[in-house]
């Protein structure tokens, strides 16, 4: 004859407890993504007419219109894109949100129609450093736009996500750009030889870079 040990029956109240920590843990990652889409998301104001905004559907006719601009890609590593390409690249900035692998807000005007891109395509959480990236509809240039929104981009980045570093790469024929950037307190680091191929040209590259004033603390994107 053989016998077994029996496997006692959870108790009403460990199973509550179970119950409660597994509603905790539910609530806590919801609080945090939601924080992390209110971060992403936001709308800082730059001016009484322009802002940054979440980019959506339907911004890809936009963001197209002035991508065919051959003066807006000319000095940056744009390929010829047509409507469905740009679309698939939104989708794939809308779907990083959530992921936390980007954070690439659209610069929208009064009447929140997009007219340019700023934030940051990609990031190290291990390191404490973001890649900047920003384009604009040619119509904007000179208006200091763009300053504005690197701006603040740069301080969501510092104060906010507690990145230490933020660094962009620039084609060393894009003047307005690198004027722009060393407005925004970024330094010259040196140069990347052939470092972007540009519809199909090896294009030498600057990178800049700028350091946070904050001390280091860990990079923080809601979770």
């Amino acid at each position: 004859m053989t016998s077994t040990l029996a496997t006692p029956e959870p108790s009403v109240a460990s199973v509550r407890l179970v119950e409660v920590r597994v509603v905790r843990r539910i609530i806590k990652s919801w609080l945090q993504k939601r924080a992390w889409r209110m971060a992403c998301y936001r709308r800082p104001s730059l001016s009484a007419s322009f802002g940054l905004r979440s980019l959506r559907l339907g911004d890809e006719i936009a963001w197209h219109k002035y991508l065919a601009d051959p003066a807006v890609i000319e000095h940056t590593s744009f390929p010829v894109l047509d409507v469905d390409a740009v679309r698939a690249m939104l989708v794939r900035h809308v779907e990083e949100y959530a992921a936390k692998t980007s954070c690439r807000w659209a610069l929208a005007g009064s009447n929140d129609d997009l007219i340019g891109t700023c934030g940051f395509y990609s990031w190290s959480r291990a390191s404490a450093h973001a890649d900047l990236v920003y384009d604009l509809a040619a119509a904007y240039w000179g208006k200091g736009i763009m300053q504005r929104a690197v701006t603040a981009a740069v301080e969501w980045a510092f104060a906010t996500a507690h990145f230490h570093r933020i660094q962009a790469y620039v084609i060393t024929s894009n003047q307005r750009s690198i004027a722009l950037l060393e407005r925004c307190g970024f330094a010259r680091e040196g140069m990347l030889r052939h470092f972007r191929i540009a519809r199909g040209e090896p294009r030498d590259c600057y990178l800049y870079a700028r350091i946070s004033a904050l001390p280091l603390r860990a990079v923080n994107l809601g979770g």
